[in-house]
Order: C-alpha cells, then structure tokens, then sequence
C-alpha cells in the first residue's frame, strides 16, 4: 500500500498572534481541546504516519513525529512553512501538508484523507456565513510523490519572485493551476472545497468571531430540539 505522510505545519512565528490567551496559535484550546492536539488525533484515524514541524517540544503529541526547525531560511519568507517540510515529503507516496492554525471538522479531514487527485488543494472558495469568515482560505495542500519535484521547483520559483512574502498556500495554488481563464481561478481540478467549521485562525478575532457564531448555532440548535420534543409531547 502507498505510504501516506501527513506533515502538521506548526512552525510560524506566529506574529499575527501575539500571543493572545497566552500561548501560540497551534496550542490554543478549542472547544476544551488543544487545537494541534485534536488535529494530529484526526489523522493518526487515517495513517500512522503523522509528523508536526513546531516550535519547541511543547508540540510533540503522542502518536506523531516532531520536527524543530533551529534554523529557518529567513530568504523563504512565507513559503518556509512549504520548503521547511521537503526532507520529510512521501518519496514513494502521497504527502499532505496541513495548517497547524486550523480548526478541521471530521468530515473535512475525511475529504482530504481520501481525495486521490496527484495534486490537490483543500481550500475554501470565499467567506463563509457559518463562520463569519471574511476571507478564502487554503487548509491543506496534498500531492503524490511524483509531484515532489514539480511542488519544490515551483515553490522556489515563486519565493524568488518575491511571490510568497505573504500567503505561500496561494501563490503556489496560482502558479500550479497554470493560465486562468475567463479571470475564474477555480476553472480546473486541483481543488477540493471545504465550506463547512473549518476554519484558519491566523488572527485572535477569527477564533473570537468563529467562537461566537459556533455559540449562537449551538444555542439555535438547541432551542429546535427542545420546541420539536415539546410538539412530540402534544402530539401524543
């Protein structure tokens, strides 16, 4: 059977952070649970293959690898969260690449775990109502081994443009796609949409506007229940 190789990309400076709730973006707690934490335990149910590129050992989790990066290439900018994670890519299957930053649904982790695309990018296409995010997002970039050389070339490709100072995930997904025509950069097939609690929380509002819009559907969610059970009663 083909190895999977998940990588967990934990390693940013977290700046956009600022160590809001007193710790970085990766260790936050979410729901009661530690956001890195809940995210390796979704896809050790896929693979035994799971690695994490974090900051120190706070971010070794059981049942996973880490990886310390001591000495980032400050020349990469943004896409040393891609470049970083090379050495450990899959050479003789498929690599997925995740953003420790995410909140992943089960159904979402289920999506990326079983797409057999040769490249392929779990994305959301724009804002999402559910949510309250504002913005489109990357979650998770997989491809297959060989792919590994075309996914590195193209990556620094780009860093060498100055095209990944900011929003690696993007710019690698523009310059794999090829032309875009018609200005609709989702015309092709290397995609997958994940529109559902998935969410990047890159800034501390995103956790708070997710957190409330959560609270509110659970609060709606709840009041259904009890006003369909109280109609059971007075049907009966």
């Amino acid at each position: 059977m083909a190895e999977t190789k998940v990588i967990i990309l934990a390693a940013g400076d977290g700046s956009r952070w600022g160590n809001y709730r007193d710790t970085t973006k990766h260790l936050v707690t979410v729901e009661r649970e530690v956001l890195l934490h809940r995210t390796c335990k979704q896809f050790l149910k896929y693979t035994n293959d799971v690695a994490v590129i974090g900051l120190d050992e706070r971010y070794k989790v059981d049942g996973t690898s880490l990886y310390i990066i001591k000495s980032p290439n400050t020349n990469w900018k943004d896409g040393a969260k891609i470049m970083s994670s090379k050495p450990l890519w899959s050479t003789n299957g498929r690599t997925v690449l995740v953003f420790g930053d995410v909140y992943f649904t089960h159904d979402a982790v289920k999506a990326i775990m079983t797409d057999d695309k040769e490249l392929c990018f779990f994305l959301r296409k724009g804002p999402n109502e559910t949510t309250g995010a504002r913005w489109k997002e990357i979650f998770a970039i997989a491809f297959k081994s060989h792919m590994n050389n075309q996914v590195s070339q193209t990556t620094l490709l780009q860093i060498s443009r100055g095209q990944m100072n900011v929003q690696a995930g993007w710019s690698l997904y523009k310059a794999m796609i090829g032309p875009v025509f018609g200005g609709d950069m989702f015309a092709n097939n290397r995609y997958v949409e994940i529109d559902d609690w998935t969410e990047d929380f890159d800034f501390p509002e995103d956790l708070e506007i997710w957190e409330a819009h959560r609270k509110a559907a659970k609060t709606e969610n709840a009041a259904k229940t009890r006003a369909t059970k109280a109609a059971g009663k007075k049907s009966k």
